[in-house]
Order: structure tokens, then C-alpha cells, then sequence
């Protein structure tokens, strides 16, 4: 307590030393903190559901015509996956899904889950308010029921107590309201599938058609989740639906059995939904412990200065009996509590930085919103506040208890200690220039990736283009007629609007509706092997699409109102698939069709020629496309939900309110959803890269802060340390130029050496970052030289300025310093 109070008196006698150490030491701790308590919440927390390391996730491979590495199953699959498995229990079926709500102020897109009725039972969740579904209404016909999320309920509804019962409309189906989730629960779990969360649930109720045997080998989007039986393995799951997965295979029809091969393994649903963003927070983990470390460096050369005025005050004290373990442990005191008020404002820090990641957030990163300020959080923060102050306070507490009484009791101390003292002084800024040359090469390296990111050419004009979803309900528009009849509608009445150039309709977007995939057969190529037929992804579009979008067509026409005969499609293909499947031949007229060579459906003429387009992600590579007029496409029922984009003259969100008006002129049941301008669309398509580049640029512009203070530090300290040598030199006939480079070549020696280190850790380092780069090697020599000069301007700065003010020393006074 005697050592803690005259702490305390210390570090208020000198409120500046105390006020810039706090609040570097406050910056590291509360960094630290923060990325930790992400860290805890995404990585370390389990879900929370019962037994959660026992849960995995069902998928299988395809490898031949294409390969999927992770797709979901085919109804009929999951249904013999669940019954076959020897070693999982309550395999469980969901979809991700949206749908139509109305209610009496008008309708609205939103996201919602189809689950198995075992689904509940599997994760052990009980409801709030009333039940969950039945065996008995997971089936067509009984699955008119609906549980409403606790967010739903509280937003949507109001808390109404009396919730159980009353009716929703979803998709045109009234549906009844039997139970309320708790507000913790959430599935499927971020980072589990895309999307938003959903706002409430409803039985999957396979229906026949789903079951049959056609089904199978053919739309693979049901996902599956199970629990593993005690002592059963990933790898001995993984094997016995492999098992399962064989058997599958040999059911297939003959023509599917030509397409692809078949697997199926297991992974575990923690790993699945965090397992992306690892490499990520890892990276975040070592830059703020990097500034973390070049504040305790800063705070240990702050104590060194301040050592020397204290070297006589220990002299003293081990004079009158004190032993050199008191003096250490006082000065230790002294270091602890400095680290401890630090860590106090870093918690504060933690807070508001840990609230920025979450609003900046572009979503990517699961879990995430669950990051908070906790128990473990805040030991955490007092943990490493404790050996912060031990690590910043251990060396100068060392070299001040070794004092020698019979100099530092007569002050004449300096000279004889300043070397010594000096070089310690130097290594910390060694480390300082290293650690942040490390911080500076990854923030470079996510700086190029994200500017070569943003050159891509994407393939199309995304200024002046809104765009917007509709989905019909099926309930409703039962036939081909009724949804083309709408959509017709819907557009010419948008292209007869004030300020539209043109509109146009399409199953899914460049960068906002991913892709999908078909598999084709170019008509006249032997295939080299088994199972090596070809995909592309596949677009279907009315045809005004490319003028709209702005996509260059090379070769050939349009489509017009003509195409539309499904019995003679024609196709518009992407230069990607112009150069694999026919390079260097003339691309129109020539024919593919569906599936294999054998199939009754028709060939596919090609007419047209366009660019590439970047369509799913500005990172991918293009892949060969086919655009075909969506009334001309084999599967009808695609149709039923589709994109529109809309080109205007002058601001597109201008004409959002008239857009919705029509749609609701139309039919009042069918919202608009998924409103933007496609430039937003193309700049949140690299939110994820353009948040990872800012944060990690953030850490390392904080850590060149703080080394640029380091060294100038130092090089003031050095300058008071010699400024009786220099007022001899300066005496004898030094010029200032000299005194100048004298001070800056020692002040850049150190630089030149921590730089020298920070090169050889970041190549070491940096290769971690692999996964979130593009287009940029990990070793990127102009990204390294960039760095290297940007921080040895900002190290010469720093040592420029106190050899300038040591230049104007008066020798005379300098003569007379001591």
C-alpha cells in the first residue's frame, strides 16, 4: 500500500507524462479489447444451441460436368440421408426463403425459413409463447402454420400477448400463428446461409412431385443439419454418408449418372458458419497486438527519460537501507498502476471502437452484433493491462535499481550511463519501426488488392440503373400465362414512364443474384472422357436486358419479341464461352443444347455475341454465359420471381415512388423488394474488401503514429543527453550541416535497421493474408518499397526536427549545460 500511494503521488506530480502515456497505452489495450471481444463472440463462443459441438452440417460433392465442392441435397437425398445414417441423429431439412406478407397497410418482402419439424427438437430451443410444428403439419395440405420470430413479434406486431392463433397472409396463403421463438434464438445462424435473418418459420412439407423420382440428381437446395452420436467422429460421419451417398448415386437415372460423380461428408456447423472470417480476425489480432507492443515501447522510453531524473531519488533510497527488491518492486508499482489506468480508458476505448465495427460492418462477419463488453471481456482487459505494465515497466525498473551509489549520490551520473541507457532506448525503436513496417505492408498489401479490385472491368454501365425484385406467388399465378401476363404488364408500364430510358426483366443480376449454373453439350464436340461434359452459368432475360444494363454486344442481334418459341430457342453467349468452347472460330449459329447429347431437348442456336460480365463477384473469375429470353427457357416455373432493372435519364431513385405505384396498380399482394441503384450495388459488392483495407489501415496509420512519436523521442532525449558535446563541437568550428547529419544519420541508423527486421517479419508474416487478397502476391515488392519510404520520410521527419532545434544550440550556453 506504501508502494501503491506514492505511485500514485508520481504519476500525479507529472500530469503530462501521465495524460500521453495513458492515452497511448489506452489506444493498444482498448484495440486489443475490442478485436478480442469480437473475437470471443465469433470464433470462441459456441451456438447457442444444445450441445453445439455435436452439430454438423450435411453436403455433398459433385465432380465431373462441374464441381461443386459443398452443395445442398435433392429432396430424395436428404430424405435417404436421414434414414440410412448410422452415425447421426434428427437429421433435420431447412430452406432459405422469402415471402409476400400482407397485412392491411399493403405487402411486403420478408425473409423467412422452411424447416422440418424435427428441426426445434434437433437445436432444443423451446418456444416463448405456444408450440412448435407437428410431425402430422409437415406434410401438403396440414402445413398451413407459421412460428413468428421474438424480433417479428415485437416489431411487426407489437408484443401482442394475444399473437397465438390470429391468421397471417404469406403468398397469398392464410396461415395460422401457433408459437413466438425466444429473442436469442436465431436460425439458420449468421454466416449459416445468406441473407438476412429470418422473421418467422414454416414446415417444408415435401410434397409429392418433391419426392418422386424424378427428383433426383435435380435442384440440390436443401440444406440439412444433424447431431453426431457420442464418440462418432467428422471423419467416421463423413465416411458413412459417403456410404449413403454411393447407393444414392447408383439410383440416379443412366443420363445423370453421366454428368457427375457423387460424395457426401459432414462439417462442423461452428467451423461452417465462422470459418471464412478466420483468417481475417486473425489478421486483426496480430495488428492491434503490433500496436499494442509499440505503445509499450513508446510508455518504456518515456520511463527511461524520466529515469534519469530519478536515478539520484534510488541512490538515495538504497543509501538509507532500502534493498534493490523494494526499489524494483516500487518502480514495478508505478508501471502496473500506469498500465491499469490505461487499460480503465481502454475499456471506454473498446466500447466505442467495438460499436464502429459493428455499424461499419459490411455483414460478412458473422456473429458479430453478439460482440459486448462481458466478464471475460473486461478480465481480459485487466489481464493484459498487468502485463503491459510489467512488460513497458521491467527494463528501465531494472536499470534504475542498478544504481551506483558512489556516482549518481555526486551527479555526475550522465556521462557515465548515457551509452547504456541509449542503446536500450534505440532497440525499442528498432522494434517500433520493425512492428510497424509488418502493420504498414498488410495495409499496403489490402490497399493495392482493393484498387485492383475497383478496376475490374465489370462488363456493364452501372450509372443511371435501378434496380429492383418482384416475386409472384405460386398460389396465385398457378400458369405460364398468368406470370407473363404480369410481367408484360409491369413493363410497359415502367417504359412508358417520365424520365425511364428502358426496361427490362431477368433471373438474376450481375453482383446482386449470383449465378446459376447449367450443364450444356456444344453440339459436334466428343466428349474426352467420362463425366466431362461442360456447365455455364445461365441468365434468362426480356429483350431489352443488354441495352438496359449497358453490356456491349460484339457479334450479331439482339433478342426481340420473336424469340420467344421454345421450340426453336436461340442464345446470347459471353466472349468466356465464345473462347472455351469455340476459340477461334466464327461463334454465331453455332449450337448447344441442356444437359447431355441425348436429352429430347432442343438445340440452342446462338445469334448474339457480348461482352463478359462480371456476375457474381468482382473477384471471379468470368465464367461462359448464356443469356436466353425467359419465355424461352426449359424451366417455366424460374419466372416466377425476377429481377427488373430500369435505366433513367437523370437520378434512378427519383422514380422509386411512381415504380412502386405500379407494381401496387397491378396486383396490391406483390411488393418491391431489394430497391438500389446498381452503383450501390457495385460498391457494397466490394464492402467486405473496402472494410478489411480501412481497418487494418486504421491499426497500422495508428502504429506509425506512435513509432514517428518513438523516434522523435529519442532523438530529443539524445539531443538533451548531448548537448554539452555538442556545444564543444560547435566551439571548435562544426557547422550547423554537420551537427544536423551527425543527429539525423544516428536518429535513421536505427530506422534502417528496424526497417531491415520489419522486411523479414512482413515476408514471413503477410502470407497469412493470402485469402483476402486479389490480384496481389503476399510479397508484393512495389507494395514493400512504398512502405519502406512512406515510413522512413515519416522516421526522417521525426529525427529532422530535434537535430534542427539541437543546430540552434548557443555554444556558450551549451558549454555551461551541466
Amino acid at each position: 500500500m506504501h508502494n501503491l500511494r506514492y505511485a500514485v503521488r508520481m504519476l500525479v506530480k507529472k500530469p503530462g507524462f501521465t495524460v500521453i502515456a495513458v492515452l497511448a497505452l489506452a489506444l493498444g489495450i482498448g484495440a486489443n479489447t475490442a478485436i478480442f471481444g469480437v473475437v470471443q463472440a465469433v470464433l470462441l463462443r459456441p451456438l447457442p444451441y444444445r450441445q453445439p459441438d455435436r452439430l454438423v452440417m450435411l453436403w455433398q460433392k459433385i465432380t465431373g460436368a462441374t464441381s461443386f465442392p459443398a452443395i445442398p441435397c435433392s429432396v430424395p437425398d436428404y430424405i435417404d440421408y436421414r434414414d440410412q445414417t448410422r452415425t447421426l441423429e434428427n437429421v433435420a431439412a431447412f430452406v432459405k426463403s422469402s415471402f409476400n406478407l400482407v397485412t392491411p397497410s399493403g405487402a411486403d418482402r420478408v425473409a423467412g425459413t422452411s424447416v422440418s419439424a424435427n428441426l426445434f427438437p434437433l437445436l432444443a430451443i423451446a418456444p416463448l409463447r405456444g408450440r412448435v410444428f407437428t410431425a402430422a403439419e409437415d406434410r401438403p395440405g396440414n402445413d398451413q402454420v407459421v412460428v413468428l420470430s421474438y424480433g417479428t413479434w415485437k416489431r411487426r406486431f407489437g408484443s401482442d400477448p394475444d399473437i397465438l392463433g390470429k391468421t397471417l397472409v404469406l403468398d397469398h396463403q392464410p396461415r395460422q400463428v401457433i408459437g413466438v421463438m425466444p429473442r436469442e434464438f436465431n436460425f439458420p445462424a449468421d454466416g449459416l446461409v445468406e441473407g438476412p435473418p429470418p422473421e418467422f418459420w414454416v414446415p417444408i412439407a415435401f410434397t409429392p412431385a418433391q419426392l418422386g423420382p424424378d427428383a433426383r440428381g435435380d435442384n440440390f437446395n436443401i440444406s440439412a443439419i444433424a447431431r453426431r452420436k457420442p464418440g462418432v467422429s467428422i471423419q467416421q460421419a463423413s465416411s458413412d454418408l459417403d456410404r449413403v451417398a454411393r447407393r444414392i448415386y447408383e439410383g440416379y437415372p443412366l443420363s445423370t449418372q453421366k454428368l457427375f460423380s457423387l460424395n457426401a461428408f459432414v462439417t462442423d456447423l461452428h467451423e461452417h458458419v465462422v470459418g471464412k472470417v478466420r483468417p481475417l480476425l486473425a489478421v486483426l489480432l496480430g495488428a492491434v497486438g503490433f500496436v499494442l507492443l509499440i505503445g509499450c515501447a513508446n510508455v518504456a522510453n518515456l520511463l527511461l527519460a524520466k529515469a534519469a531524473g530519478r536515478r539520484r531519488e534510488m541512490a538515495i533510497r538504497i543509501a538509507l537501507g532500502a534493498g534493490r527488491a523494494r526499489v524494483l518492486g516500487q518502480l514495478l508499482t508505478e508501471s502496473v498502476l500506469l498500465g491499469l489506468v490505461g487499460g480503465a480508458a481502454g475499456l471506454l476505448v473498446a466500447v466505442w471502437l467495438t460499436q464502429l465495427l459493428i455499424h461499419f460492418s459490411p455483414g460478412d462477419v458473422p456473429r458479430l452484433a453478439e460482440s459486448q463488453l462481458n466478464l471475460s471481456v473486461t478480465g481480459f482487459a485487466l489481464a493484459i493491462s498487468i502485463l503491459t505494465g510489467v512488460l513497458f515497466g521491467l527494463a528501465p525498473a531494472i536499470q534504475i535499481s542498478k544504481t551506483d551509489l558512489n556516482i549518481d549520490l555526486k551527479e555526475r551520473g550522465r556521462g557515465a550511463t548515457a551509452f547504456r541507457r541509449s542503446r536500450l532506448r534505440g532497440a525499442l525503436v528498432i522494434g517500433e519501426v520493425a512492428l510497424s513496417l509488418m502493420l504498414l505492408a498488410g495495409a499496403g498489401l489490402l490497399v493495392r488488392s482493393f484498387v485492383k479490385l475497383r478496376n475490374v472491368s465489370i462488363g456493364f454501365r452501372p450509372d443511371h440503373v435501378l434496380t429492383f425484385s418482384v416475386a409472384l406467388p405460386e398460389v396465385k399465378y398457378q400458369s405460364k400465362v398468368q406470370v407473363q401476363a404480369f410481367y408484360r404488364t409491369l413493363l410497359e408500364r415502367i417504359q412508358a414512364s417520365p424520365d425511364v430510358k428502358s426496361a427490362a426483366a431477368a433471373t438474376n443480376l450481375p453482383l446482386l443474384s449470383g449465378q446459376w449454373n447449367i450443364i450444356i453439350t456444344p453440339e459436334g464436340q466428343k466428349q474426352t472422357g467420362e463425366k466431362s461434359l461442360d456447365a455455364a452459368f445461365f441468365t434468362g432475360v426480356s429483350p431489352e436486358f443488354h441495352r438496359t444494363m449497358g453490356i456491349e454486344l460484339k457479334r450479331g442481334r439482339l433478342f426481340t419479341p420473336a424469340d420467344q418459341d421454345p421450340t426453336r430457342p436461340v442464345a446470347i453467349v459471353n466472349e468466356a464461352m465464345a473462347r472455351h468452347y469455340w476459340p477461334n472460330q466464327e461463334i454465331l449459329g453455332k449450337r448447344f443444347k441442356w444437359g447431355p447429347e441425348d436429352n429430347s431437348r432442343a438445340w440452342i442456336t446462338i445469334v448474339g455475341l457480348s461482352g463478359d460480365v462480371r456476375q457474381s463477384n468482382l473477384a471471379a473469375h468470368v465464367s461462359p454465359g448464356v443469356y436466353m429470353p425467359i419465355l424461352a427457357m426449359p424451366q417455366d416455373s424460374a419466372v416466377s420471381g425476377l429481377n427488373l432493372v430500369v435505366r433513367t435519364a437523370a437520378d434512378p431513385t427519383a422514380v422509386i415512388a411512381n415504380l412502386r405505384e405500379i407494381v401496387r396498380s397491378i396486383d396490391p399482394e406483390v411488393p418491391m423488394f431489394q430497391v438500389r441503384p446498381m452503383d450501390e450495388v457495385l460498391s457494397e459488392s466490394v464492402a467486405p474488401q473496402r472494410f478489411n483495407m480501412l481497418l487494418l489501415a486504421a491499426f497500422a496509420g495508428l502504429a506509425l503514429l506512435l513509432a514517428s512519436i518513438g523516434i522523435y523521442g529519442v532523438m530529443s532525449y539524445s539531443v538533451s543527453q548531448y548537448t554539452h558535446e555538442i556545444g564543444i563541437r560547435m566551439a571548435l568550428g562544426a557547422r550547423a550541416a554537420d551537427v544536423l547529419q551527425l543527429i539525423v544519420r544516428q536518429g535513421m541508423l536505427l530506422v534502417a535497421i528496424g526497417l531491415a527486421l520489419g522486411v523479414a517479419g512482413a515476408l514471413a508474416l503477410t502470407r497469412v493474408m493470402s485469402s483476402l487478397l486479389f490480384d496481389v502476391e503476399p510479397a508484393d515488392p512495389l507494395t514493400f518499397a512504398a512502405v519502406s519510404a512512406l515510413l522512413a520520410a515519416v522516421a526522417f521527419a521525426a529525427s529532422y526536427i530535434p537535430a534542427r532545434r539541437a543546430t540552434r544550440v548557443d555554444p556558450m550556453v551549451a558549454l555551461r549545460y551541466e
